[in-house]
């Protein structure tokens, strides 16, 4: 059957005039985000290159993949879409065109399929070793996209999110999420009573001025606002398909006239509008002091009352003593607690984390027992961190650093730094969300994330934004640390007995 034939030039002149408003490189991104999350990936990895006059990406996830009948019947077939959960994000059958129809050439290996294409003109054939994961390999000509307008954009989008799953991007770990801050309020459309959204601010987040919209974590598209604060706005994953147009880059009807009365709201009361309601319990188990890391070109000074020697040291200090016999055995410096859990499910969690809720007498006597997780998670944390600082030490050629470790109970946030009366505070979340366990310690690459996290959080003692002279000095701080050195370090931190 003669079929019409439909160039690549269409598409981008469809994805041009579809996506002016949000720009087609950070839909791109996004819409390959998307498709990862709704298939319940745990790990992407994006890579690009300039080649000749293209740029290659590769975007892989691990996710279940697509068979053959669902790459034919629905892929390569625009409107057509898997996605008929509520939860999913995505759900108009549109993303192809950004994504493959409209570039230079793409290649896809899912499952047991392998396709090749340019616009819609493609093939399919089915490879004889099935392996799960969705990879894209996309060719996008410079004419069109710059590598550097690429990266941007991805940087851009992936700031804006906080992904539940992990990603790297040319084999480096992304970190550098969004926070979005203390919930403030609800929004509901004229003629509903039920929320559509969820407002969130951070006065201190480095998108000042600029309303995020998302849904679980997932940025859709962003506006400037007036008001000098990050504003999130998480729409409800169950009624997002009806809230967002079509290019999921606005808000339909009566949706967007509700965005539009709270942006109006922050433009004549802003105080007002971004007030959250006050909340912040914040525990201090007093135990060693806080740890003194000296620059390695310093000596330490001799002490007989010091510690083992070793590059770092521990400065006990005065003041009420709580659980101090047990945290000094377990060789601990002072523990911070920070409360900021909005939800259940993480507010349950907190007591299990909590060194005075473990079970002391087996800890010291058997080196087990309850609290053995969250020893472990403190001990190699406490790993990551003296490298990390030891790396600003060198790379600011400060003479030493004070510092603690503890506990964040907020949710999106993977770990946090507190500024302390004289010192820091790097603080680690043990649990995501839902309350369950965040870092899986047998697991080498969660080690490695642990590591990269720490260097994030010791980059904020210099700068509090995330601005390009952060981001500088954490690129800086993750080249001076011998990852395969920490994380064999940070093993032995947690197998060493508790008693």
């Amino acid at each position: 059957m003669p079929t019409v034939q439909v160039p690549a030039s269409f598409f981008r002149k469809e994805r041009d005039q579809i996506y002016a408003r949000s720009g087609w490189p950070m839909v791109f991104w996004r819409e390959l985000f998307q498709n990862s999350v709704d298939a319940g990936a745990r790990h992407v990895e994006v890579a690009m290159q300039r080649q000749g006059s293209v740029v290659a990406v590769t975007h892989a996830d691990d996710g279940p993949g697509c068979d053959l009948a669902t790459m034919e019947r629905v892929f390569f077939r625009l409107g057509e879409t898997t996605k008929t959960d509520t939860a999913a994000i995505g759900g108009f059958g549109r993303a192809r065109i950004v994504t493959h129809f409209s570039q230079e050439m793409y290649q896809i290996r899912t499952r047991d399929v392998f396709a090749h294409g340019e616009g819609a003109d493609y093939r399919i054939v089915r490879q004889k070793k099935s392996k799960p994961g969705f990879r894209n390999d996309i060719d996008i000509a410079l004419s069109d996209c710059s590598e550097e307008r690429l990266r941007d954009a991805l940087l851009s989008y992936l700031r804006q999110c906080n992904l539940p799953c992990s990603v790297t991007i040319d084999g480096t770990p992304f970190t550098d999420w969004h926070v979005r801050g203390r919930r403030t309020r609800e929004l509901t459309a004229a003629g509903e009573d039920v929320p559509f959204a969820r407002v969130h601010v951070n006065r201190k987040g480095p998108l000042q001025g600029r309303a995020i919209v998302r849904v679980s974590g997932t940025m859709m598209f962003s506006e400037h606002i007036a008001a000098p604060a990050q504003v999130t706005i998480e729409l409800d994953p169950p009624q997002s398909q009806r809230v967002l147009v079509a290019s999921r880059d606005g808000l339909a009807g009566r949706y967007a006239d509700a965005l539009s009365r709270f942006q109006s709201e922050l433009s004549v009361d802003t105080r007002s509008a971004l007030d959250a309601r006050p909340r912040n319990r914040n525990t201090l188990l007093h135990a060693g002091g806080l740890r003194k890391t000296l620059h390695p070109d310093i000596t330490p000074e001799s002490d007989p009352d010091a510690p083992a020697p070793g590059r770092v040291q521990i400065f006990a200090r005065t003041g009420p003593v709580h659980l101090s016999d047990l945290l000094k055995s377990l060789r601990l410096p002072d523990i911070q607690l920070i409360d900021h859990a909005e939800t259940a499910a993480l507010r349950r969690a907190i007591p299990r984390w909590d060194p005075r809720r473990w079970d002391h007498e087996r800890l010291i006597l058997e080196g087990g027992g309850r609290g053995e997780r969250a020893l472990g998670l403190l001990r190699a944390w406490q790993a990551a961190l003296e490298a990390a600082v030891e790396a600003y030490l060198l790379e600011r050629e400060a003479p030493d650093l004070e510092w603690t470790i503890g506990f964040c109970f907020q949710e999106e946030t993977r770990a946090t730094h507190h500024l302390l009366d004289h010192g820091h505070a790097f603080l680690v979340n043990p649990v995501d969300d839902n309350g369950k366990a965040a870092w899986p310690l047998s697991d080498r690459l969660t080690l490695r994330w642990l590591v990269a996290t720490a260097a994030h959080e010791v980059a904020h003692v210099q700068f509090s934004l995330h601005n390009e002279d952060y981001a500088g000095l954490l690129t800086r701080l993750l080249g001076r640390i011998d990852q395969a050195k920490v994380v064999a370090a940070m093993r032995t931190a947690i197998k060493e007995p508790a008693r």
